[in-house]
C-alpha cells in the first residue's frame, strides 16, 4: 500500500485485508470515545478527518458509530493514493468526503476539529 507503483488490484486487496484487521482490533470504538467527549465539550457538530484513510472503512464506520452515540459529526478522509480515494468515494456515495492529499509533504486539510489515524504515523519523522 505504501508503494505508489502498486497495481490497483493489489492495492485494493491490501486495503480489504487492512479492513479486516480494523474490524478485529476494534479500531473504530477506540477512535470514537474521545470524539464523543470532544463533541459534548464543544456543544456543536464535529468535523473529523481520517488521515491516510485508505478505502474509507474507518471514516465511514466512525461516522456511523458517532451517530449511534448521538454525536453530531461528519467524518471525511484524505489519502495519497488516488486508487484508495476512488474506492472510498465509490463506497461512500458522498464524493466530497474523500480527497487525494499528501500530508507528508505538508498538504494538511484545514477546517477540522480533530484528525484520526490508524496506520500512518510510521511515515512521519519526529
Amino acid at each position: 500500500m505504501d508503494l505508489p507503483s502498486l497495481e490497483a488490484a493489489h492495492h485494493a486487496q491490501a486495503l480489504r485485508g487492512l479492513g479486516r484487521v480494523h474490524a478485529v482490533t476494534g479500531t473504530v470504538g477506540q477512535a470514537a470515545r474521545p470524539l464523543v467527549r470532544l463533541q459534548r465539550r464543544l456543544g456543536r457538530a464535529l468535523r473529523v478527518v481520517d488521515l491516510a484513510c485508505g478505502r474509507g472503512d474507518i471514516a465511514r464506520a466512525l461516522e456511523r458509530r458517532l451517530r449511534r452515540e448521538q454525536t453530531d459529526a461528519v467524518v471525511d478522509g484524505v489519502d495519497l493514493s488516488a486508487t484508495a480515494v476512488g474506492l472510498a468515494q465509490a463506497a461512500c456515495g458522498r464524493a466530497d468526503a474523500f480527497a487525494v492529499c499528501d500530508v507528508v509533504a505538508g498538504e494538511l486539510p484545514s477546517g477540522y476539529d480533530a484528525a484520526v489515524n490508524t496506520v500512518f504515523l510510521h511515515h512521519l519523522s519526529e
